[in-house]
């Protein structure tokens, strides 16, 4: 996701950052209900 999306969408860097570390990781992602509305 590029930063101009995730500004587009009102989700915050670091939320975004550990998204993404725990993908890399493989491990599980909890996303709350506010960032998960904005994604879909």
């Amino acid at each position: 996701m590029t930063p101009e999306r995730r500004q587009g969408l009102s989700i915050n860097k670091s939320t975004l950052w550990h998204i993404q570390k725990n993908l890399l990781h493989g491990k599980k992602v909890k996303l709350y209900d506010k960032v998960r509305a904005k994604i879909v």
